[in-house]
């Protein structure tokens, strides 16, 4: 996730396109470090609430308009060939047009001397005047000077800069981050705070929760800082209006003579499994809506006056 990208996505007018602008939001939104974003179609499809054609042809107008551009797809080598997703960078930055400073070109016309001793050039101005003092070399500490002839021999010990790392040890110490923030990711649950916050936001948090982790992953990009991260998350995907969903609700069970409540009343009053007669009619009962408690005590009493009966 980018958050530069994600608030120039947001600022881009596309004349009132807003399919296109929301798939680049989501776009930048999906967007790693280094501004690639990777979502399959269906992704891109559940996340715009358009059909696939529709994405296609947003797609299409965000390459036109340079907005998008076909990424490094090394990203995508681990997918399984066929089922690659495209890999688009995300707002590019636009090449800067070099700019050619016109610098005049000074030709020196003073003539040239040269000193017999050393071979060394001198450019002199017409009309500078020459300065015959001579040089005394002046030799830094720790070097011992030869006045006789003039050359300077330094003893000093030189302190040599100090080595980069190795990549191979750099590149150690990063494979060992990832692999504490992976670990780190995987026991990583939304502490009360973030239930607190997804309710206020009417987000569901463990469905956020396991989008967040599945992009982490996705993109090689763990957070340092997993609850913070988390929290920034719930309140982007409240802002988009692209969080959020509502957990599936459990099937209704149909209440069979088999079923695990009819077996449950069944075990507290004692009645064995094999009964069936007795198990559909607690069965027919749990259909009409009767409450548990009820029909188990129906049965108990039932029993002790079937057992006082046989007494």
């Amino acid at each position: 996730m980018s958050v530069e990208l994600l608030a120039r996505a947001k600022k881009t007018r596309l004349g009132g396109d807003s399919t296109a602008k929301l798939l680049l939001i989501v776009l930048a939104d999906y967007a790693n470090a280094e501004g690639m974003a990777w979502p399959t179609v269906a992704t891109m499809t559940e996340e715009v609430e358009k059909s696939e054609r529709t994405i296609q042809t947003a797609l299409r107008k965000l390459e036109r308009l340079k907005l998008i551009r076909k990424g490094d797809q090394k990203w995508t080598r681990n997918y399984p060939k066929g089922q690659r997703p495209t890999v688009y960078e995300i707002l590019p930055e636009k090449p800067k047009r070099a700019q050619h400073s016109k610098t005049a070109r000074v030709q020196s016309t003073a003539p040239v001397e040269t000193t017999p001793d050393t071979g060394a050039v001198h450019n002199t101005p017409t009309g500078a005047v020459h300065d015959t003092t001579p040089v005394k070399h002046t030799a830094g500490e720790g070097c011992s000077t030869a006045y006789r002839t003039g050359a300077a021999h330094c003893t000093q010990t030189l302190k040599e800069p100090p080595m980069e790392p190795l990549r191979e040890s750099t590149r150690a110490q990063t494979t060992k981050t990832n692999d504490e923030r992976t670990q780190a990711l995987a026991g990583w649950k939304p502490n009360l705070d973030h239930h607190d916050l997804a309710d206020d936001l009417k987000l569901d948090v463990d469905y956020e929760a396991s989008k967040f982790r599945d992009k982490a992953l996705a993109n090689d990009a763990i957070p340092a800082n997993l609850d913070a991260a988390f929290t920034l998350w719930l309140k982007r995907g409240a802002e988009l209006g692209l969080g959020g969903r509502e957990t599936p609700k459990a099937k209704t069970c149909q209440h069979t003579w088999a079923c695990r409540h009819t077996q449950a009343i069944l075990d507290r009053v004692g009645i064995s499994h094999d009964d069936t007669d007795t198990a559909g009619r607690v069965a027919q009962r749990l259909k009409r809506g009767d409450d548990p408690e009820t029909i188990v005590h129906d049965l108990l009493e039932l029993r002790d006056h079937e057992w006082w009966e046989a007494a």
